[in-house]
């Protein structure tokens, strides 16, 4: 079993949805900043 490759997935899982939530808009608009 590999539990490493799968504990990567989530975390590449979970960060890409976090990027996602932080930084709706991929434009010059900083709303956070």
């Amino acid at each position: 079993m590999k539990i490493r490759l799968w504990i990567t997935v989530a975390v590449a899982v979970i960060v890409g949805m976090l990027i996602g939530l932080l930084a709706p808009t991929n434009g010059g608009d900083r709303h956070g900043g």
